[in-house]
């Protein structure tokens, strides 16, 4: 449950952003159709409030998915980093290996 903790808040990070999209999708619409019966409104506001709603919507969505996100990857190079200088790693982990193209000498 607590272990790699900083994938599954990039994976929550995802899955919220998904959700804050339908969620603005549907609200925009339901706003929509409140518009319409209260105030009576044209087409073309409607489909103006429609897509203010939605650019609102996925500003708001990619700013708080990018900082859950974000959080997410320093949790991940934090724990990758304990388990390096704690010595918690193998030879057969891909800390510090160098690219296929550069000699060891070279480092």
């Amino acid at each position: 449950m607590f272990n790699n903790c900083g994938s599954k808040i990039k994976i929550i990070a995802i899955v919220s952003f998904l959700l804050n999209m339908i969620t603005f999708f549907v609200v925009s619409i339901w706003l929509c159709g409140i518009f319409d019966k209260t105030l009576n409104a044209d087409f073309g506001v409607l489909i103006l409030i429609f897509l203010l709603i939605m650019i609102v919507g996925l500003l708001v969505s990619w700013a708080s998915s990018l900082l859950i996100y974000g959080f997410g990857s320093l949790v991940e190079n934090s724990e990758t980093i304990s388990d390096i200088l704690l010595g918690h790693y193998t030879d057969s982990d891909d800390y510090f290996q160098p690219p296929k193209n550069i000699d060891k000498e070279d480092i």
